[in-house]
């Protein structure tokens, strides 16, 4: 806590933060994260509804991954809740 609350205060700290923001909404239009851009392909956001296995997290981004680089016509895969 003591490090957020020194790292809250730093200007130059606080002014990445500014840049970052206003360049991931304004040039990528990302509402959320965690969101991800890929080259060449419009940046996707990822929901999960747990942590993934150690054992299966690597096939879980390879498939995202796929999706998001090789289906561009996918905007949106939701299930109920």
């Amino acid at each position: 806590l003591d490090r957020w609350q020194r790292a809250a205060r730093d200007p130059a700290l606080l002014d990445a933060i500014r840049r970052d923001y206003e360049l991931a909404t304004g040039e990528y239009a990302i509402f959320g994260t965690p969101t991800f851009v890929f080259p060449g392909v419009r940046p996707a956001y990822l929901k999960l509804d747990a942590l993934v296995p150690p054992s299966e997290a690597l096939t879980y981004w390879s498939d995202f991954r796929r999706v998001v680089a090789d289906r561009s016509l996918v905007i949106e895969i939701k299930r109920p809740h």
